[in-house]
């Protein structure tokens, strides 16, 4: 008897270890479980509001687009009350810039976002718009091969400008599907672009670019931009990426001209900051005489690249005004907050600029004659049914 009494409390034992340990294993998986998915739904949470965030900042970014476009409205009529010191207040680079604007009080930064009945427990609004209308430099990516880009050189009152530095080229400007090695293409024989031996111009060199200055203040007139070397009125480049070179042209160089006949200047390109994911190529162009506002031309030829441009009086840097306007906007969903910077451009760089005197695919026959009797005049021997199309 003994000996079962002995038995029956140890099976006993066992199945109470079974059940507490089972019980610890449930509520073990079922804590863990629930922190997953609480932990998910934070996760989830933060990111929806991270996202209203982000959203309430371009909607920043798009209010302060609308008070510069009524800013270039009011340059031509400044009748609507809302044009009254509108310059002023987008030059004054304060959180409060846009609520003054359109509400006409600077009492509040913050300004909600309108939003559906699903929404409002996100809280969306903007909390602080920077307009600044003087920014250092003027940067723009896709300059494609053969296209121009008409830059505006324009300054504050009371500044100007004798130099014009145009950074270009980076690791970016590559074609995805480069499988070599991170340094330029050149070869150390002719320090210079395609390398010996090659008639193409490799997909990882930098561009060869074209910079034409045109200089609208002073004597400007339209005649000048014809002109092949006397006016001061426009200048024309050629910078040809290279390892060695003058990385500061001046109006002295031969090829320094106006728009016909320019020689191409050998600009140094550094690899190292091409690696490191700067612009490979600089040059710093010397005007002949101080300006305050004009145009770069910018020309891009054998391959797309991105660029820089700063203007500069002798080592200072003098900023752009209105050209490229950049926006700093914070904007707010609950207690998270996100902040954007974005630069603004309302002048078109694409400018209609004639890049040929002819384009065309297929063939072309041009044969005829006029004198100033009409009666002279002659189709000549081309066949419109012979030509190609």
């Amino acid at each position: 008897m003994n000996y079962y009494r002995i038995k029956n409390h140890q099976r006993g034992a066992v199945s109470l270890f079974v059940v507490v340990f089972t019980a610890l294993l449930v509520i073990i998986v079922t804590v863990g479980f629930v922190q997953l998915m609480i932990r998910n739904q934070q996760q989830a949470t933060q990111s929806d509001l991270s996202q209203s965030a982000y959203d309430s900042a371009l909607a920043g970014v798009e209010d302060a687009k609308r008070a510069m476009v009524i800013a270039k409205k009011c340059a031509n009529d400044s009748a609507p009350p809302i044009c009254q010191n509108i310059e002023a207040k987008l030059d004054s680079e304060s959180c409060s810039t846009l609520s003054t604007i359109f509400e006409g009080s600077a009492d509040s930064e913050e300004r909600k976002i309108q939003q559906t009945v699903s929404d409002e427990s996100l809280d969306q609004a903007y909390t602080c718009v920077k307009v600044i209308q003087n920014t250092p430099d003027y940067t723009r990516k896709g300059l494609q091969p053969g296209k121009s880009h008409f830059i505006p050189l324009r300054v504050a009152t009371g500044e100007s400008f004798d130099q014009v530095e145009i950074k270009w080229f980076t690791r970016e400007d590559i074609s995805e599907d480069f499988n070599g090695d991170n340094t330029l293409p050149i070869d150390e024989s002719t320090t210079s672009f395609p390398p010996a031996g090659s008639d193409a111009w490799p997909t990882s060199a930098p561009s060869l670019l074209r910079a034409q200055l045109i200089k609208t203040d002073g004597s400007f007139s339209l005649l000048g931009l014809e002109a092949t070397g006397g006016s001061n009125n426009v200048r024309t480049l050629f910078l040809y990426p290279s390892i060695i070179g003058n990385n500061i042209p001046t109006s002295a160089d031969p090829g320094f001209e106006g728009p016909l006949h320019s020689a191409p200047q050998k600009v140094k390109c550094n690899n190292d900051k091409f690696s490191e994911g700067d612009y490979a190529c600089t040059a710093t162009i010397m005007l002949p005489s101080p300006t305050t506002s004009g145009y770069l031309r910018l020309s891009a030829f054998y391959n797309k690249t991105r660029y820089r441009v700063v203007m500069k009086n002798g080592d200072t840097v003098v900023k752009f005004h209105g050209v490229q306007p950049e926006v700093d906007s914070t904007g707010r969903a609950n207690d998270l907050f996100r902040r954007v910077k974005a630069r603004v451009q309302f002048e078109s760089t694409d400018f209609p600029y004639p890049e040929d005197a002819l384009d065309l695919y297929g063939s072309l026959c041009k044969d005829f004659s006029v004198t100033n009797i009409a009666a002279h005049y002659s189709p000549g021997r081309c066949n419109v049914e012979d030509i190609e199309p």
